[in-house]
C-alpha cells in the first residue's frame, strides 16, 4: 500500500504528465455515479474549480437554480454535498488518480482559454493603439504641412524665407 501512495506523490511532484490515466472499469454503481457527477460538474462552464497545492485536494462548486452542489476530492474519498445532504464515497487509488487527472486537465484547459483571451485583448489593444498613433501622426503631418511651422519646409516656406531676406 505504501508503494502505491508513493507512486502517486512521485508522479504529482515530478510530473509524468504525459501519461494518460484511463477511467477505471467495472465500478460499483455508487462509485460510478459519483464519478459521473464529478466529471459533469467539473466540465460545466459555470462551475468554480479550486485546488489546494499543499494538501493536493480538489474542490468544485456548481450552482443550478440556486441549489449549490459542492464536491471535495480528498485523499481516498470524494465528498458530494447537495444543499443539505452529504455523501462520502471512498475511492481506490486508481479512481482517485483518474478524478485528479480529469480535474487538472479541466483547470489547464480553462487556464489556457483565459490566457488566450487575455493575450487576445492585449493584441487587440496594441492594434488599436497603433491605429490611434498612426491617425495622430497623419493629422500632425497634415497640420504641419498646412501651417508651415513644423516639419520639413515646403516650397512655399522657402519662397517666403527668401522674400523676407531679400
Amino acid at each position: 500500500m505504501y508503494w502505491k501512495r508513493f507512486r502517486v506523490y512521485f508522479r504529482r511532484y515530478f510530473g509524468q504528465h504525459n501519461l494518460k490515466i484511463r477511467r477505471p472499469k467495472s465500478l460499483p454503481p455508487e462509485i460510478d455515479t459519483a464519478l459521473r457527477i464529478w466529471t459533469r460538474v467539473i466540465h460545466e462552464e459555470d462551475s468554480e474549480l479550486l485546488y489546494n497545492p499543499v494538501t493536493q485536494e480538489c474542490y468544485a462548486e456548481w450552482v443550478d437554480l440556486n441549489n449549490p452542489v459542492y464536491l471535495f476530492l480528498e485523499s481516498g474519498r470524494l465528498r458530494i454535498v447537495n444543499t443539505v445532504i452529504g455523501y462520502d464515497v471512498h475511492l481506490k487509488l486508481a479512481e482517485e488518480d483518474w478524478c485528479t487527472e480529469c480535474f487538472k486537465r479541466e483547470v489547464n484547459r480553462r487556464r489556457s482559454e483565459f490566457k488566450r483571451i487575455a493575450l487576445g485583448k492585449v493584441m487587440h489593444s496594441l492594434d488599436d493603439l497603433e491605429v490611434r498613433l498612426n491617425r495622430k501622426k497623419d493629422t500632425l503631418h497634415v497640420t504641419s504641412r498646412g501651417l508651415g511651422s513644423i516639419g520639413v519646409p515646403t516650397s512655399n516656406d522657402y519662397i517666403f524665407t527668401q522674400s523676407d531676406n531679400g
